[in-house]
């Protein structure tokens, strides 16, 4: 998954912001700000990228919103069939 690194990264940065703000002489609150917008654009993509083949739906908004708080990117990985249109992934 691309996304993952990029979510990692903009976890360093928000939690290390002083420590690389003071390293490249940056202001903490802009690469908190940069570190955010990382976060939210890697999210975006990722959602993005979850989409049935059939009718197009979110399946990350969908497992999100319906599934348990702990739980719910492992339940969209292990959709094989679309909850709207029932449209079935082929098995690797």
């Amino acid at each position: 998954m691309k996304t993952v690194p990029t979510m990692l990264l903009a976890g360093a940065l928000f939690l290390g912001a002083s420590r690389v703000g003071g390293a490249i002489d940056v202001p903490d609150w802009l690469v908190e700000t940069g570190a955010v917008l990382i976060g939210v654009l890697g999210y975006i993509v990722m959602a993005r990228s979850f989409r049935c083949p059939g009718c197009g739906s979110n399946l990350l908004v969908h497992a999100q919103f319906r599934e348990p708080i702990g739980n719910w990117i492992e339940k969209a990985l292990a959709y094989r069939a679309c909850p709207k249109c029932g449209f079935h992934r082929p098995r690797p």
